[in-house]
């Protein structure tokens, strides 16, 4: 069994985009899961009450308490076609490659910004509560230090892997509406 996660926190996406990615993983995943909806505001049967509010997209680190075969997926992606392939290795905590769609990533600004390869807008895991433990003995350090948990995971030796596949790409590519997941990288922002 998978258990398929999102995020919805304030009024940043409408309900709307939960029911989408719901709908979008139940044709496209052919295998067994669950889905599950982490939410400052409960109302489906699939929903989690978040029990500690952290700031904006930090509420992304809740995630990492549960174990088991999981994946989670961010509100402003697209999904094309079958998703299986992402559900084969959940040993390694897996996210995206962003390198192909950021420039200037030897600059120094991109250093001093501590700006990130990583994008977590798609993961994987089967366990990774160390990944929380570390964010939680010093969150308020990393709330100032970082923009947010891609950058977290990338500048503080996070152990990942990327997902082995092009099958993943930003809006910003040319030619994302050949690949399977489509990422928004909030492009969607305050839609109501």
């Amino acid at each position: 069994m998978i258990n398929v996660y999102c995020l919805k926190c304030d009024s940043k996406y409408d309900r709307s985009f939960v029911t989408k990615l719901k709908d979008s993983v139940s044709k496209y995943l052919t295998k067994e899961h669950k889905f599950f909806c982490l939410t400052d505001k409960p109302k489906k049967d699939y929903d989690i009450p978040i029990v500690r509010k952290f700031p904006d997209v930090w509420n992304k680190m809740h995630f990492f308490n549960y174990i088991g075969n999981s994946l989670y997926f961010d509100l402003d992606i697209k999904i094309h076609d079958n998703i299986d392939f992402l559900a084969d290795d959940f040993e390694h905590f897996t996210l995206i490659d962003s390198s192909r769609w950021k420039d200037n990533k030897k600059d120094l600004g991109f250093k001093v910004r501590n700006n990130t390869l990583v994008n977590t807008s798609v993961m994987r895991w089967d366990f990774a509560q160390d990944i929380y433990q570390k964010f939680a003995n010093n969150h308020d350090t990393f709330f100032r230090l970082y923009k947010g948990i891609d950058r977290f995971i990338y500048n503080e030796n996070i152990t990942y892997k990327y997902f082995d596949t092009d099958k993943i790409m930003s809006w910003k590519d040319k030619n994302y509406t050949k690949k399977v997941i489509t990422l928004y990288n909030g492009k969607f922002k305050n839609r109501q």
